[in-house]
């Protein structure tokens, strides 16, 4: 019997849940099942078909082809505004999953334009991806905000039907979205390089003499960069912590994500310099 198009997405939003790798995600997830069921089935929903795109962008063999597939992502979204939140004729399930989320989400127009947002810092992954080096860092900062905040304005929009209120001002909070992002890259540089995508500042490449060529095999020159920013980066986010305090968001909702960037840092303490490993940069385009 051929599966309907809403039980392949529930199928794949209960896959997800089950298999998804990232510890501080799953935790953010039961999270929100504490708090009211319906929004917890929204926010897996969300977080199921961000982590799709991530991934897409993330395998890095095709740029020029996942240019097309995340604009076609973003009109997708922009058609549910004008056709009552629902889809038809669409084949997707991961389309589906979107659109079985809003159903359990008052402040759907909101949700919408921040998944794009989002959509929008996975294209500039993309273009990074496609000419195999760093982002100008005025880009850079605007992809670490779309990439990084889209999502917890998602959450914050699903669960309490408003934004991060003031947080966008915050320097401190600034800080924080900046180092996180570096932290990300410090922790997923083993796939990031193999898709061909630097998420380093082109001045730290260039004081630590690091050259990435497409490929060849990545320098020993960036395990200097990889101790040097860990260092700077937990400490920034560890000084800065308190800013997500300056939200007016309920104090459940602050801590659980100060634990999730504590979670983040642990990790991070965790991965080891590259060392004698061998990774080729952008290799998953040599093989595509």
């Amino acid at each position: 019997m051929t599966e309907t198009i809403s039980s392949l997405a529930k199928k794949i939003a209960t896959n997800f849940e089950k298999n998804e790798r990232v510890v501080a995600g799953r935790l953010l997830i039961q999270f929100i099942k504490l708090i009211d069921k319906e929004k917890y089935l929204a926010g897996r929903n969300f977080y199921a078909y961000i982590r799709y795109l991530d991934d897409v962008v993330d395998e890095g063999k095709n740029p020029k082809k996942t240019k097309v597939f995340l604009r076609n992502e973003i009109r997708f979204l922009e058609s549910l505004k004008s056709n009552d939140f629902k889809i038809s004729g669409d084949t997707d399930p991961y389309h589906e999953l979107v659109v079985q989320g809003l159903a359990n989400t008052d402040r759907k127009k909101e949700v919408i334009q921040n998944l794009i947002n989002g959509i929008k810092g996975f294209y500039l992954d993309t273009i990074a991806i496609l000419y195999n080096k760093p982002l100008p860092e005025i880009y850079q900062v605007k992809r670490n905000s779309l990439n990084l905040l889209s999502y917890l304005e998602v959450l914050s929009y699903v669960l309490f039907k408003r934004s991060f209120s003031g947080d966008r001002d915050s320097e401190e909070f600034d800080k924080i979205i900046s180092a996180w992002a570096e932290l990300d890259a410090l922790r997923d540089y083993h796939e990031d390089f193999a898709a061909g995508l630097v998420l380093f500042s082109r001045r730290d490449l260039k004081k630590h003499k690091l050259n990435l060529e497409a490929g060849e095999k990545v320098p020993k020159e960036f395990d200097s960069l990889h101790k040097e920013l860990k260092i700077q980066n937990i400490i920034t986010i560890l000084k800065n912590l308190g800013s997500l305090n300056k939200s007016t968001l309920p104090l459940i909702f602050r801590l659980t994500f100060q634990l999730y960037f504590l979670r983040g840092i642990s990790k991070l303490a965790e991965r080891k310099p590259m060392g004698e490993t061998k990774i080729i940069f952008a290799q998953n385009k040599l093989e595509a």
